[in-house]
Formats: C-alpha cells, structure tokens, sequence
C-alpha cells in the first residue's frame, strides 16, 4: 500500500497517543482506592502516579490522567511502604487516606530540603484546573482552593497554615501538555503542614436529582466552565488556554447559582478576580495588543480593532458580580474605569441610534479573515443599550445608558424591543 499525504493525519495521531499510553501504563494500578478516591504514589520521588475521583461515589475510576514526572529523584529519598517518603531514614512525606478524604503531611527534618510533593496532569487527556485566588504575576494558588477534574468531579483542598499558597503552573504548546501542581515541603518555620483532600461534588441541590442518572453528568460537571489559567492569574477557556475577554460575562451569568467553593471562597470571587486583571489593563482575546505574555501560550488577536462584544462582556461581567456579591465597594472603587469602559463602547454607536456599529462590513471583499475578526455575539452587543440603562439604575454606569436605550428601543424591531424590556427588567441576557 502507497504511504500518501492522506495517511499522514493518521501516523500523526498514532506517534501523538502513544507516549501518553505508555506514560498511562508506567502507574499499573492504585495504591489506595474507594467509590471515591484512586491514588498511586511514585517510588522516585514524592509525587502522585494515579490520581482519579469520582465525586458521585460510583467507581468510576478508571482514567487516570496523571502525568509521569521526568525530574531527577531526590538524593537519598525512598519510598519506605506504601505511603511514607523518608529523606536519608527520616519520614518527610506522609500520606493517609479514607473513603473520601486523604491528607498529605509533610515534616521538617533539620538538615534536609525534601522537595515538594507533586501532581502533574497531561492537559491533554483532562483539563484539570485549580480554582481558588491568585496575586498578579504569581504562578501560586492560595488555599482554600477546589481541584476540578473535568468529567470525574472535584476535590477541596485546604491547609493547616493559615495564608498556605501552591504552586501552580500549565502550558498545552509544550511536549507534553501539563498541568502542574506542588504542595510546598515544610520548613524550619513551618515545621508541620497538612494538606487535606475531600471529594466533592459541587452543584446547586435541586430536588430529585441525586437519584436520577440523567443527572449525573450535571453533577460531576457543574463547574467545568470555570477555569483558572495560572500564567493570566484568572478565568480563561482553561487552564493552559487563552483569556477571553468577550466571554467573561458567562462566568459571571452562571456564577451566583455555584455553591460556595470552600469556606470564604465562591465563584463570583474568581470572578471578581478576573475582572481585576482586565481593570488593571492585562488584554484578553478579543482585545487590541493581545498576544504573547507571561510565558501564556496563546492564539492572539490581529485584527486591528477590539471585539465589539469585549466591553459589553466587561460591563455585564461587573454588574452580575456586584449584584450576586452585593459588593457596592468594588463598584465604587472601580466606577471610574467602568464608566470608561461604558463610553468607549457607546462611541461605537456612530448615528446615535443605540447600535453599537462594528468596524467589520462583511460586504464582498471585506470577508472575515484571522487578522479581520467578525463579531462574536450579535445578540447581546444588540441589546447592550437598554442592559447598560439597567445598570445605570443600579449605580454602575451612568450618563449615556438610558439615552442610547432609548435610541434602540426606537430603531430595533418589535422582537429586539421585547429583547430590550427584558434586558431592562432583569438586568442580564435574556436566552
């Protein structure tokens, strides 16, 4: 048979998956497992060969999406059992785990520096994310925080040490993709750290759905839309993944209905977060001089003019955040950059008849191309006057709103009008 161009797709797909099913076969099975939770630990160093949750208790713990790690072993660590790493014969790592919880415990031994413990997932086969908050420009996670494995569940993780910060990392246009994650050993002034693991499912406890499977993927999955790319230090497609900046408001559309992640932590944090950076003035997707940044591997924007959908994104963004967070603060310290945000927006409306006009024609010869993008999302830049006079009421922007909501409820069509009042009388998208 002729070795042809179309067989190329396939060889390549081959040499892709192999190396992860090797990676996969490196870890034959877990050192402790319940309905819950499946763990293997690695004999070179302290770091996790298997790691898999089922959040739902069913035993669904097959995949193991763990990332062998290639590091050099630490001198004079050993694996002592099942579940102790000793540096030199002195325990360092321990692990201890239950039905649904595990803890790691690391101990100082004066004289060693144990390396830290390590969970690293190929980005490939789950996009695992750490969702918790993170200080600008650093690549570290404060606990509490919740590890989110897409279609196996999550896991809380909290700390003993008050103000206790992982490490945390992803790139997907490395080989091989990763996700990473590293539990600080302890030290001479932290001499005891104990790091606790429960399985969780996170989701919003509607009656008669724990008993019916149609709802299990619900369940599991809640959160998979919230993650947190740590080289952006906020929400981003995932972990490894572009910051979008015309997609925040979805997060904050769901974020309200999200059960608290840990204790003094909730979706509308990450939220708040995000926004943080995009008022500090760090560029999405979506935005004029996005590109490459903070080692983020990412696609860019080369059209020359921002997303038409990114202010509106921002300012529905904040206001779904202030209102679920009753936050009146935020929105105070930040009115100015959002009122700024608001104007800029309206200036797009070049005949004053609420619309915010796109640079883009669309006419022949004027075709979206990469470096031209269209515009993403039509119907909410179409009702953005009458949901920026919504907002207006509430504190948050104020000036142009109702004037250029009454130009669109002038100009749109009867279903844009009805479009229009319910934007007005609910403040958020309507579906």
């Amino acid at each position: 048979m002729k070795f042809d161009d179309a067989m190329k797709p396939t060889f390549a797909v081959i040499a892709t998956l192999l190396p992860l099913a090797f990676a996969t076969l490196s870890a034959a099975a877990p050192d402790f497992q319940s309905r819950h939770l499946a763990i293997g630990l690695a004999a070179e160093r302290p770091a996790f060969n298997w790691f898999a949750v089922d959040s739902l208790g069913q035993g669904k713990l097959a995949q193991n999406p763990v990332l062998a790690e290639t590091s050099a072993a630490a001198p004079g660590l050993t694996l002592e059992g099942r579940f102790t790493y000793t540096q030199n014969g002195q325990p360092v790592w321990r692990v201890a785990c239950e039905k649904q919880k595990m803890t790691l415990r690391a101990d100082y031994v004066a004289g060693q520096e144990p390396p830290p413990f390590t969970l690293t997932f190929n980005q490939k086969l789950n996009h695992a994310t750490l969702l918790g908050l993170m200080s600008p420009g650093e690549r570290r996670m404060a606990l509490p925080c919740v590890l989110h494995l897409p279609d196996m569940g999550s896991v809380r993780i909290t700390c003993n040490v008050p103000g206790a910060k992982l490490d945390y990392d992803a790139r997907r246009r490395t080989k091989p993709a990763f996700v990473r994650i590293a539990f600080p050993a302890a030290t001479a002034s932290q001499p005891h750290i104990e790091y606790h693991f429960e399985v969780v499912a996170i989701y919003p406890q509607l009656p008669g759905i724990e008993n019916d499977p149609l709802y299990d993927g619900f369940r599991r999955d809640f959160l998979n839309l919230f993650q947190v790319n740590p080289r952006f230090q906020g929400l981003a497609n995932n972990a490894a993944s572009d910051p979008v900046a015309f997609s925040i408001f979805t997060y904050s559309e769901l974020a309200p209905h999200v059960p608290p992640l840990a204790k003094n932590l909730t979706c509308l944090d990450l939220v708040r977060m995000t926004l943080d950076r995009y008022l500090a003035g760090e560029k999405g997707y979506g935005q004029v001089g996005y590109g490459p940044s903070n080692g983020l591997d990412v696609a860019g924007w080369g059209t020359p003019w921002t997303s038409s959908d990114t202010l509106p994104s921002f300012l529905i963004a904040a206001g779904n955040y202030v209102e679920g967070a009753r936050d009146t603060k935020w929105a105070r310290d930040n009115y100015a950059q959002l009122a700024a945000w608001a104007r800029e927006m309206m200036a797009a409306d070049k005949d004053d008849n609420g619309l915010i006009e796109y640079p883009g024609t669309g006419n022949y010869g004027d075709r979206p191309t990469r470096e031209r993008r269209p515009s993403n999302r039509l119907p909410e830049v179409c009702g953005l006057g009458a949901h920026v006079a919504a907002r207006r009421r509430r504190g948050i922007v104020r000036g142009q709103g109702r004037q250029a909501s009454r130009g669109l409820r002038a100009d749109v069509s009867e279903s844009g009008d009805r479009r229009a009042r319910g934007l007005e009388e609910r403040g958020r998208p309507v579906a």
